[in-house]
């Protein structure tokens, strides 16, 4: 990397630790995603309920040292979210060769940026499968580089990525929509060991088969709730968490919301083209350009990791399935290392000087003025893709001039 490469590199990768610091200040004095919190309550100390784990450690740790769940849940997201920067960087460093390519994927508003843009999309449990899938690409560009050889690779992948996985599922199953891309990852890698990668992977089979067909006690789901009453909490979105029935109650719904709904229908649909077409295009150039130290690469397992996230449209939260298909397209394509004659080849390309002001402009239209949102219905509440930086930066500024009608609205909005 250039001197010029690498001062832009971090000069983008400090715009982003610094947007994001404003958020962990935030959140250490509110709460930013209230919905979440409250789920993050649902435990296990009066029986099984789904996606108690986290609550579990939570409430032990303060009857154990007093420590008060907000301030855990804060700091869990702001340490999470701070190593899935660093790790997006490191990964995406590479792409720097290109600034516009690079500017493109390191502010693109269904990646890293998505949760900064739209605070919805903050405090989320989708953030433990975003790092597990970036560390395990990660792992594999540096098996791919020739950096560990294929035993270190199996050990992380058997003693830390596998039981990640396990543990993670009884955090949140949205975990389980990330292993067809680990199994990939790891088809690319041991080429002659489908069979017996397939019969390993499979063992994730077992939790997600009793996480998504078990049934919670209801006497247990009251007594924890009894537990929690004297707590500031929306108890909705415990009953949510915790009880199957209550999510297979609601896929008509979301079905007529997201799929039904030419709105909102087309608003999902420009955003998944947006997460993964350009990572497909990227790893279709240069998979035949050769500019990837791998061989007999698989272009289809790219589009078979990201397949069932399109179930999004029964689950409902479009905006965050989206998000984590865009991650799922860049861990795809960022476990494979580029030859150096690359840079070569981009110095000799030759772009009139209109043709690239015009990508320049919509390239930052789209990463500066546009966001994605994070969830529901979006025509009945008239929101639009419009946001992103833009909007934060002008409500930071009123909030600095001390502008009551939107102080107001901020202190509504966090708790």
């Amino acid at each position: 990397m250039t001197k010029n490469n690498n001062f832009f590199f971090k000069t983008v990768s400090l715009f982003i630790i610094v947007c994001f610091f404003s958020i962990f200040i935030l959140s250490l004095f509110k709460i930013v995603n209230f919905w979440s919190f409250s789920q993050a309550h649902v435990n296990y100390f009066s029986g099984y309920s789904r996606r108690g784990l986290f609550g579990t450690l939570m409430l032990l740790l303060e009857t154990l040292f007093g420590l008060e769940p907000k301030k855990t849940f804060s700091i869990f997201f702001i340490l999470l979210t701070l190593i899935n920067i660093f790790l997006f960087l490191i990964l995406i460093k590479k792409y720097s060769i290109s600034k516009m390519l690079f500017f493109f994927i390191a502010l693109n508003p269904t990646l890293i940026l998505f949760s900064f843009n739209d605070l919805g999309g903050f405090q989320r449990f989708d953030s433990i499968s975003i790092f597990i899938m970036l560390f395990h690409s990660m792992l594999a560009f540096n098996y791919n580089s020739k950096k560990i050889n294929l035993n270190t690779y199996e050990k992380y992948l058997y003693y830390f990525i596998f039981p990640l996985i396990l543990i993670s599922l009884f955090i949140h199953e949205i975990q389980a929509w990330s292993i067809p891309l680990h199994f990939f990852i790891s088809c690319n890698i041991k080429k002659n060991n489908y069979l017996k990668l397939f019969f390993n992977y499979l063992i994730f089979l077992i939790p997600i088969v009793f996480i998504f067909f078990s049934s919670v006690d209801p006497g247990d789901y009251e007594i924890m709730i009894k537990s929690l009453k004297n707590r500031d909490l929306w108890f909705d979105a415990i009953e949510f968490s915790a009880l199957n029935t209550k999510n297979f109650s609601v896929i008509e719904y979301e079905i007529k919301t997201n799929l039904l709904n030419n709105y909102n229908l087309t608003i999902n649909i420009f955003f998944i083209i947006m997460a993964t077409i350009p990572f497909y295009i990227m790893l279709i150039f240069l998979n035949n350009k050769n500019f990837l130290i791998n061989n007999n690469l698989n272009n289809n397992l790219f589009f078979f990791s990201i397949f069932p996230y399109l179930t999004l449209f029964a689950i409902g939260d479009t905006g965050r399935w989206i998000n984590m298909m865009s991650f799922t397209a860049l861990s795809y394509l960022a476990q494979f290392p580029i030859k150096d004659e690359i840079k070569y080849f981009i110095y000799k390309i030759k772009i009139k000087y209109i043709f690239k002001i015009f990508i320049i402009f919509i390239v930052l239209i789209y990463i500066f003025f546009i966001r994605l949102p994070h969830c529901c219905n979006l025509q009945q509440k008239g929101i639009t893709i419009w946001g992103g930086f833009t909007d934060k930066s002008i409500i930071l500024l009123k909030i600095l001039q001390k502008d009551e009608n939107i102080i107001n609205k901020f202190n509504q909005r966090f708790k």
